[in-house]
C-alpha cells in the first residue's frame, strides 16, 4: 500500500495513492450538474481571451469585434474536441492496456480505474457541451482533425504503451494544461463568458487537480525503470508533440477557413493571419503565456528532472 507522499528532487510533490483514491471516492459531481436547459449565449465569448493564440499575430488587430468573438467561440469548441480526443483516443485505451497487461499493486490499480472513470465522464461532459451548441453534432471532429502522419503517430503509441512511454509525458502536459485553462475560465468569468462553458470547465478541474498528481506515479512505475535508449526515444516522440503545440496551425487554420463563409468581406484578413502562423513559435510572449511557469510550472519541473527531457524546455522557453 502506497502510504507515503511522492516528492522528487525538484520539489514536485504528489499525495499518496491511498489519499488520491480517497479523494476520488469523494468526488461526486455529475454531468447533470450543468444546467443544460440554459441556451448557449452567442453574444458572449465561450473561452478566456487569454487562450486565444492568434491574438499575438500582427493581423489579428484587423479583425472586427464580432469576428474575434466568433473565433473565440469556435476555438472553445475545438478545445472541447481536443479533450474528447485525448481522453477517449489516448488516455482510456492506454490505461486499459496498462491495467490488463501489468500486475499492479491494489492501490495503483484502483487509482487507474478511477482515472479511467473520470476521463469517461469528462468525455461525456464535453460531448454534451458540443451538442448543446450543435444538436446535430456527430462523433467526428469539426476542427480537431489530425494529419495522416499524426494519426499513425498516436496509433503507434496507443498500440504499444509499454514500449512507447511518451504517452506519460503527453498526459502530464495535457492534465496541467487543463488546469491552466480552467483557472483562466475562473479568472475571466466576470468578463462575460457563457455560463455553460464556464461551468463545464469548473467541473472538469475538480478531477484534474488529482490527475496531475497521478501522473507522477505513472513516471515512477512505467517510465523511471526504462533503459536510457528507451527514454531517449520517448523524449524524441514527446518533442514532436510539444513542437506541434508550440506552432499551432491546423486547428486555427480550419477555424479561419470556416469563418470565410460567415465573413466573406474579410477573407484577405484571415489569409494574412494564416500566413503569419509561422511567427508564433518565435513569439516570446506567446510562448511565455502558453508554456511558461504560470501555465506549466509542474510540467517544466518534471522535464527538468530528466536529462533526456531538458532540451524540450528550449522549445517552450
Amino acid at each position: 500500500m502506497e502510504l507515503q507522499n511522492l516528492t522528487n528532487d525538484k520539489g514536485v510533490r504528489s499525495q499518496s495513492l491511498e489519499k488520491l483514491n480517497f479523494l476520488s471516492e469523494k468526488s461526486d459531481w455529475s454531468v447533470d450538474d450543468v444546467d443544460w436547459s440554459r441556451p448557449i449565449d452567442y453574444a458572449k465569448n465561450w473561452m478566456p481571451h487569454g487562450l486565444i493564440n492568434i491574438r499575438f499575430l500582427p493581423s489579428y488587430g484587423k479583425m472586427t469585434l464580432p469576428q474575434k468573438r466568433r473565433y473565440n467561440q469556435l476555438y472553445a469548441l475545438a478545445i472541447a474536441e481536443q479533450f474528447i480526443w485525448f481522453e477517449e483516443g489516448i488516455v482510456i485505451p492506454i490505461l486499459q492496456k496498462i491495467v490488463n497487461q501489468n500486475k499492479l499493486s491494489p492501490d495503483l490499480l484502483k487509482c487507474l480505474e478511477f482515472f479511467m472513470e473520470d476521463e469517461t465522464k469528462h468525455s461525456r461532459l464535453f460531448r454534451k457541451l458540443i451538442c448543446q451548441v450543435n444538436p446535430e453534432a456527430k462523433n467526428g471532429y469539426r476542427f480537431y482533425n489530425l494529419s495522416h502522419f499524426q494519426k499513425r503517430f498516436y496509433q503507434t503509441i496507443v498500440g504499444y504503451p509499454d514500449f512507447f512511454s511518451a504517452w506519460i509525458w503527453m498526459t502530464i502536459y495535457f492534465e496541467e494544461r487543463t488546469i491552466h485553462i480552467s483557472k483562466l475560465y475562473h479568472q475571466e468569468q466576470s468578463q462575460g463568458m457563457d455560463e455553460t462553458f464556464v461551468k463545464c470547465h469548473r467541473l472538469h478541474m475538480i478531477d484534474e487537480a488529482r490527475h496531475v498528481q497521478i501522473d507522477q506515479y505513472l513516471l515512477r512505475f512505467f517510465y523511471d525503470q526504462k533503459p536510457v535508449w528507451n527514454r531517449k526515444l520517448a523524449a524524441w516522440m514527446y518533442r514532436q508533440v510539444v513542437k506541434a503545440y508550440a506552432s499551432p496551425k491546423r486547428i486555427s487554420g480550419y477555424i479561419l477557413n470556416e469563418m470565410k463563409t460567415e465573413f466573406p468581406e474579410s477573407v484577405s484578413t484571415f489569409d494574412q493571419i494564416i500566413n503569419e502562423f509561422e511567427l508564433l513559435p518565435k513569439h516570446k510572449e506567446f510562448i511565455q503565456k502558453m508554456f511558461g511557469p504560470e501555465a506549466l510550472g509542474r510540467t517544466r519541473k518534471l522535464l527538468d528532472s530528466y536529462p533526456e527531457m531538458r532540451p524540450i524546455l528550449e522549445i517552450i522557453t
